[in-house]
């Protein structure tokens, strides 16, 4: 059996080997043409790709949006460093219209020079009066703006003065209320001056937390320095007040805790 089964794969060989090979077309062709067909200039190769169409002319501006942008490397950094440097500037266009510029003006000055000699007396009188009557305005304006800015500078150092002089006795009455509000609330008529209207409240009239609140704000529209002033007091009357006033107010925030 082995025999024959090498038999028939030699005689299966020999079939295919005995075989002729097809033709192809293009060998054909060359056979009947003598071989003209593959050495004819007016036809290609079969095998060779057709040549790309050559490219449209462009011109100079349209030829700088197709260019390949520039390696990576010292051409990329100097372009870089290009892009980040001011344009050149042109110092004698900037000369010529500084000139330019200083004629137009010294033109006009000349021309404003002229009309105001050539204006009748009568228009020029009243412009000079116009004039003079708003340049009086402004140092009327400006005088009064300074002695009010000294009036204010003197009174702050009057203030000053007074506070040093009567700081001693607001801080012994504070101490002695060892800065109690309720007991110093009830003894303020001490600490004011003659005819504040001020009316002593009693230390009954202090027992609950509403009732110190209203007390205080009573107090508090009175010694106010600003309150002070708008009834007409005196420097000594404003800067008693105003030491009270700020006594009052820290005693109130150690209440409210």
């Amino acid at each position: 059996q082995l025999q024959q089964l090498q038999q028939q794969q030699q005689q299966q060989q020999q079939q295919q080997q005995q075989v002729p090979r097809v033709a192809s077309v293009e060998e054909v062709d060359d056979f009947f043409s003598g071989g003209a067909a593959a050495s004819a200039p007016g036809r290609a190769a079969p095998s060779a790709a057709p040549a790309p169409p050559a490219p449209p002319a462009m011109s100079p501006a349209t030829a700088k949006l197709y260019t390949a942008p520039p390696k990576p490397g010292r051409q990329q950094a100097s372009a870089v460093a290009d892009e980040g440097k001011e344009p050149a500037v042109d110092w004698a266009k900037l000369e010529e219209e500084d000139k330019a510029r200083a004629h137009t003006q010294a033109t006009q000055q000349q021309q404003m020079h002229q009309a105001e000699e050539d204006e009748p007396e009568l228009r020029r009188q009243l412009r000079a009066a116009r004039l003079a009557e708003r340049q009086s305005k402004m140092d009327a304006a400006l005088a009064e703006k300074h002695a009010k800015d000294e009036e204010e500078a003197r009174k702050q150092a009057e203030q000053v003065e007074l506070k040093d002089k009567l700081k001693a006795r607001i801080e012994t009455w504070r101490s002695n209320k060892k800065g109690n509000i309720r007991a110093m609330l009830g003894s303020l008529e001490h600490v004011l001056w003659e005819g504040s209207g001020w009316k002593p409240v009693g230390m009954g009239d202090l027992l609950e937390p509403p009732q110190v609140k209203k007390v205080y704000m009573k107090a508090n529209l009175l010694v106010h320095p600003d309150k002070v002033r708008q009834r007409n007091g005196t420097p000594e009357q404003v800067a008693i007040a105003d030491m009270i006033f700020d006594v009052l107010k820290e005693a109130w925030i150690v209440f409210q805790r």
